[in-house]
């Protein structure tokens, strides 16, 4: 499989994986203090996890070491906003996994 089709396959999987995630926003409204300057929502928080232990899956399935929530979370700012924000962010996270995001 070429790198390209294994970027898109990775982006299917982590976007299925997203959507997923997302479900479960209307059981987690409370507000949670982060430690940095603005408190998140739950959801917010969940869901930026879960994206990190999928990514780390796939990390450990290339042969690659873990990921910190760092680069995920640099690549998720980048998408807030966008009208495709969940398919920016799943390539991102593909990439991420893959070792080509900065």
């Amino acid at each position: 499989m070429s790198d390209v089709r294994k970027k898109l396959a990775l982006r299917d999987r982590l976007l299925d994986h997203f959507v997923e995630l997302a479900k479960e926003r209307g059981k987690r409204q409370e507000v949670v203090a982060t430690g940095s300057a603005e408190p998140e929502l739950s959801w917010v928080l969940y869901e930026r996890h879960g994206m990190l232990a999928e990514v780390n899956r796939i990390r450990e399935e290339l042969g690659y070491v873990r990921t910190t929530l760092g680069p995920l979370w640099a690549a998720e700012r980048l998408c807030v906003g966008h009208v495709d924000y969940a398919e920016k962010w799943a390539l991102y996270c593909a990439e991420i996994a893959m070792e080509e995001y900065p």
